[in-house]
């Protein structure tokens, strides 16, 4: 009941801050956008296809959800951006379910003759549900959203497989990560982390080979059209297939963009208004501490499988954007899927406060200073959380008038097949 009532106040919040003024901003429409309806809605009526060349070449696979969409709501805005809407919602109770696994402790304090338990996955997945990085691309039609929660889905079925050693969760497990495979770009490579996780762990290499029976027929068909049709954009922007650039200048670009996406979490963000509040970094000063402190607290943890699952994990996320040519970073949106390995350093902060309240009640031998640590450390997360909300609705609200540059309504350009020309809109 506890867990119940627990999803429930998690849905709300996330309903709330996906959907508020949902209308209203972004209130323009970005041109990727309308080209994911005419990717969307070539799609119709004809015979599955895994990928197609159109629109600078994407696999298929979230097209048809806005396809289908279209379909159950008709072709308008709201059908546009309500599947990655939808996924945004369900990422906050995949976090929350994830850390409720992987961290057990509770935060507790006594105020009079109450006392208060909360789980530290729980407060993680606030943290999440609150995090502008994380619901801004929860409000237009990126595909970013669907990404993660495959990944997510992935790496929940993945610590249960891990716990129980359950067959039947390896499968599952395999099957997120291969859809993953067919999202967005980004992705191609996420498929390693379960299969590196089940390696390590001698007792669990036996389900590598289910993992792979599950993971496989999701991969091998998109590898194949891949062959045949390679995509422009990684074709034109990986530094590894530049010709004109020898072993030092790709060493140089790599140095530059690490650099960059260190800065972009920390001191100077993302400069595009769709990604972010232009230059301001991905994360406020209150989760960068906490960030900070969970990494130097987790160096103790390193045999640790959570610590190994989200450290790689990192690394995944980030490779893509670290071996693309450095004018387009640093870049929140091909980043996105940090944000779970952030939050679980931040849950190691948390998870040591928690564990650390025996000590202090048993050397303060009373509850009161105890009780106002407890306080003081919900006071930081909520002014956390009001930065990131009053960030978005006041501030990156009014550069969305200006990043999302076409500023014509969806029926003005229904009318039109969407079709843009130069005309149609200013930057």
């Amino acid at each position: 009941m506890r867990k119940g009532f627990y999803i429930v106040i998690l849905v709300f919040l996330s309903i709330i801050t996906i959907f508020f003024q949902f209308n209203k901003i972004p209130v323009n429409i970005d041109r990727d956008e309308i080209a994911f309806v005419r990717l969307a809605r070539s799609l119709n009526n004809k015979s599955y296809r895994i990928y197609t060349p159109q629109e600078t070449g994407h696999s298929t696979l979230y097209f048809y959800l806005l396809l289908t969409s279209f379909k159950l709501f008709g072709l308008n805005l709201w059908a546009l951006r309500i599947p990655a809407a939808i996924f945004g919602v369900l990422n906050g109770l995949f976090i929350y379910l994830i850390f409720d696994l992987v961290f057990r402790e509770k935060i507790k304090f006594k105020f009079r003759r109450l006392i208060f338990l909360m789980p530290v996955g729980f407060i993680l997945a606030l943290i999440f549900i609150t995090l502008r990085w994380q619901f801004n691309f929860a409000r237009f039609a990126y595909e970013a959203t669907f990404l993660l929660f495959l990944e997510l889905g992935s790496i929940y079925c993945l610590i249960r497989a891990l716990k129980k050693q359950n067959i039947l969760f390896v499968l599952i497990c395999g099957i997120f990560a291969g859809l993953a495979f067919n999202s967005y770009t980004p992705g191609r490579i996420f498929f390693l982390l379960p299969l590196i996780i089940l390696f390590i762990d001698k007792k669990t290499r036996i389900l590598i080979f289910y993992y792979a029976l599950a993971c496989l027929p999701f991969i091998i068909p998109l590898v194949i059209a891949l062959i045949h049709n390679p995509e422009p954009r990684v074709v034109d922007e990986l530094i590894l297939l530049d010709r004109n650039l020898d072993f030092i200048g790709k060493s140089v670009i790599l140095l530059q963009n690490i650099t960059k996406n260190i800065f972009m979490i920390f001191v100077i963000g993302d400069m595009n208004g769709r990604h972010n509040y232009p230059g301001k970094p991905a994360l406020n000063p209150i989760l960068s501490l906490f960030l900070i402190a969970g990494y130097l607290f987790s160096l103790k943890e390193k045999k640790n499988i959570y610590w190994k699952m989200f450290s790689i994990y990192f690394l995944l996320s980030l490779i893509p954007t670290l071996f693309t040519l450095p004018k387009g970073n640093p870049n929140m949106l091909r980043t996105y899927t940090l944000i779970p390995s952030i939050i679980y350093f931040i849950g190691i902060a948390l998870n040591k406060i928690s564990s650390s309240m025996s000590f202090w009640q048993v050397e303060l031998k009373t509850r009161r200073v105890q009780n106002l640590i407890v306080i003081c450390f919900f006071l930081l997360l909520s002014v956390s959380s009001f930065y990131e909300l009053r960030t978005y609705f006041k501030f990156q609200k009014e550069v969305t008038k200006y990043s999302f540059e076409v500023r014509k309504s969806f029926e003005w350009l229904k009318e039109r097949n969407f079709e843009l020309v130069d005309t149609w809109y200013k930057y």
